[in-house]
């Protein structure tokens, strides 16, 4: 299967030519066929943008300036985009706010071809998740020895759909609608709320619907580069990932072997975390270590694995000592912070200490500011120490 390489452009030539020169920088030694890359303009797209796609000069394949006759908007661009599948039988999306490793087609291609065949698989990301993004946690999956983990959220920051995966797609969205969407509480309450010029709200929708997962490598074959434009109002570097700079084999695993697959909150499905606990949980139970889900979900099963139970209510309680916050649980780590409670006791919001403890557990702790009586002590040390010197 050999995928093309899409680009969406519009007006920010700089991004634009930063991505070219990564793609070009790219390894395509081991590609016994031509790699096709695919330009696509908005419709008045900047002057800079259309010059620098006529200049582009692809040694690598056949390249392709598709100009969109009118303004499209960045949902109904990337749909557009996506249905390439359909000519090249695959296709690797890549915004211009992007850069790329240089082994990332290899990894693109091999992944279309291995995960085509499995109707659970909704695409493949190039990039590796950083952070919660509905919670502003740092998100690092279980390590569980395998290459890839799986999510229920998709990716937009490089991403590669075969012809059948993205035409799955585009049938459920036929008859898919907002009501449907904003009323689904699996899907996250920030997803729901994003706004109608993100196709990402429609497909993570479509994933938790039809029970579908993105593939994901554990360290990032794309990065985005937090540009100002849709995404940002400003530069943003905090979702930067680190890329290999040498190319990089990734063992393809299935999704029947990973225990590491996560639904529509970041969450660790908890068949996954029962299946590596020493002694697992015996009923039915949700989790909830984040403490975004709303209570009519966890409500789904009798008990939760929480970061928000009401204090007298848990049957087993953890601390929080590791990251990921699942392994807490797995090695029965002793604490306070997370709990083990019935569903109907869980509170309705994350307290801001354990939000922020969330937040910044990987952030050296900064010492409190002195009280006024430490700051005079200290003064006084001071002088006294001055006039020693004297």
């Amino acid at each position: 299967m050999r995928p093309a390489i899409v680009v969406p452009a519009f007006n920010r030539p700089v991004a634009l030519r930063r991505l070219l020169d990564a793609l070009l920088r790219a390894d395509y030694s081991n590609e016994a066929k031509p790699v096709p890359l695919v330009i696509s303009l908005e419709g008045n797209a900047s002057p800079d943008v259309r010059a620098l796609a006529r200049e582009l000069i692809w040694p690598h394949g056949p390249l392709e300036i598709l100009e969109q006759p009118a303004p499209l908007g960045l949902k109904a661009h990337i749909l557009a985009c996506g249905d390439l599948a359909a000519r090249f039988g695959s296709v690797v999306l890549l915004e211009d706010d992007l850069a790329v490793a240089p082994g990332f087609y290899a990894f693109a291609r091999e992944a279309c071809a291995v995960y085509d065949a499995d109707d659970r698989i909704g695409g493949i990301s190039l990039y590796a998740f950083l952070f919660n993004e509905f919670g502003g946690f740092p998100f690092l999956p279980m390590d569980d020895g395998l290459d890839l983990y799986f999510t229920q959220s998709a990716s937009s920051w490089g991403q590669a759909w075969t012809k059948s995966q993205w035409s799955a797609f585009r049938i459920w969205l036929d008859g898919a609608s907002d009501e449907a969407i904003n009323s689904d509480l699996r899907i996250p309450e920030a997803v729901r709320a994003w706004p109608g010029q993100s196709w990402k709200r429609l497909y993570n929708a479509y994933l938790v619907d039809t029970g579908r997962y993105f593939a994901v490598p554990r360290f990032s074959m794309s990065t985005n580069m937090g540009d100002e434009g849709t995404h940002f109002q400003c530069i943003q570097t905090h979702h930067t990932a680190p890329l290999p700079v040498r190319p990089r084999r990734v063992r393809l695993t299935s999704l029947d072997e990973s225990l590491c697959r996560y639904d529509a909150y970041f969450e660790l499905e908890p068949e996954c975390l029962n299946s590596v606990m020493s002694v697992p949980f015996q009923a039915p139970f949700s989790i909830d270590f984040h403490g975004l889900k709303p209570l009519g979900l966890l409500a789904r099963a009798p008990w939760t694995l929480t970061v928000r139970a009401q204090p007298g209510t848990s049957i087993q309680n953890f601390g929080l000592r590791f990251m990921p916050p699942e392994l807490n649980a797995c090695y029965q780590i002793q604490g306070d912070f997370f709990a083990l409670a019935p569903s109907d006791k869980v509170r309705p919001r994350l307290i801001p200490e354990k939000r922020q403890a969330l937040r910044h557990f990987f952030m050296e702790k900064a010492p409190l500011p002195p009280s006024s009586l430490q700051r005079r002590a200290q003064a006084i040390q001071s002088d006294a120490t001055v006039s020693r010197s004297r």
